[in-house]
């Protein structure tokens, strides 16, 4: 299983790929392709209505994707009252980037320490200090810390990672993140959405 950064995907032994997930806009997407013998991976998902797109070649090299070229993003509007960017937005410097994802491994990330951090999305930086127990149990380091209420917990069986947070400027509001292992990088990364903007995710050495 290939674990790529917001979405897994997964290939069979015919070389099929099998893509589903959602875009860091919260938007759903999923693709059937193939791997062709060189490795490469022609990536392409009509979106928002047929109004945007996302498409990239990408190349498998050393149990990891990269992109041959930027990937391109592209909202050209969302009529969706609920959606952060109503607008649009023209995303052509995209990179795709991923890593082969063994759930056989113990522990799942090879590290003891590391730190989480949270940024954009309308929502003031942060920068949390967590543990990872041999049972891949994800903990702050120090209760103190926990004022956000941050809570994080790894699907073993897919290479998801997924929590919440509470957003410093706005108690009241909970906000989710999701994302996926990357195990050839030692870290995780992936999205949450604030109220009107998406935000990064990522969990790393320290």
């Amino acid at each position: 299983m290939i674990a790529a950064a917001g979405f897994p995907l997964t290939i069979d032994t015919l070389g099929n790929i099998v893509l589903a997930g959602s875009l860091a806009d919260g938007t759903s997407l999923s693709q059937t392709s193939a791997v062709s013998m060189e490795g490469v991976w022609p990536l392409y998902v009509p979106l928002y209505g047929g109004t945007g797109s996302l498409w990239s070649w990408n190349y498998f090299s050393n149990r990891a994707i990269l992109s041959a070229t930027n990937a391109s993003w592209i909202n050209t509007s969302n009529s969706s009252k609920t959606a952060p960017y109503r607008a649009g937005f023209t995303n052509e410097g995209v990179s795709v980037v991923g890593s082969w994802y063994d759930p056989k491994k113990n522990p799942l990330l090879a590290l003891t320490n590391g730190q989480v951090t949270l940024d954009g999305g309308s929502v003031p930086a942060i920068t949390n200090q967590i543990t990872l127990a041999s049972n891949d149990t994800i903990t702050l380091t120090s209760s103190a810390e926990n004022t956000n209420q941050l809570t994080l917990k790894i699907n073993k069986s897919t290479g998801g990672i997924a929590g919440t947070f509470v957003n410093p400027s706005n108690t009241k509001q909970t906000l989710k993140i999701s994302g996926v292992l990357l195990q050839n990088e030692t870290s995780a990364t992936g999205y949450f959405l604030g109220t009107n903007l998406s935000g990064t995710f990522r969990l790393s050495p320290p």
